[in-house]
């Protein structure tokens, strides 16, 4: 069995709370690096200068933009705290961890499954 080195812990702030907690029972060792992900889930449109020519928006509303992208700002936003907060808690806990935090904005599964893939981690804690 390979030893664990490398866990990656989706934290949402939420129900994920008894998985930090459970941590301490799955008997994981002394020096890990660990990153907590939190995702939020929007999809962000490419800027325009990213589109192919020939994808123009046929009609532009600018009110509608902006709404968006306020509400997108507010969700990566608070994505960042809840991440900020999981890793500290991580950190507490396990003071010999070398702890990170990534923010991404994607569909959750998604995001997580391609981090874990990017970082070959040991361990997905959801």
């Amino acid at each position: 069995m390979k030893k664990v080195s490398k866990v990656l812990i989706a934290y949402d702030g939420t129900s994920s709370d008894a998985a930090l907690t459970d941590l301490g029972c799955a008997g994981l060792p002394m020096a890990v690096d660990a990153l907590i992900v939190t995702v939020a889930d929007i999809i962000l449109p490419p800027p325009d200068n990213e589109l192919p020519a020939d994808d123009e928006p046929a009609v532009r509303i600018p009110e509608v933009e902006r709404h968006a992208k306020e509400r997108a700002e507010r969700a990566i936003n608070e994505a960042q705290a809840f991440a900020d907060l999981g890793a500290k808690r991580v950190k507490a806990d396990f003071p010999g961890w070398n702890i990170r935090s990534e923010v991404r904005c994607d569909s959750p599964a998604w995001a997580i499954l391609e981090i874990a893939d990017r970082d070959q981690s040991d361990l997905i804690v959801v």
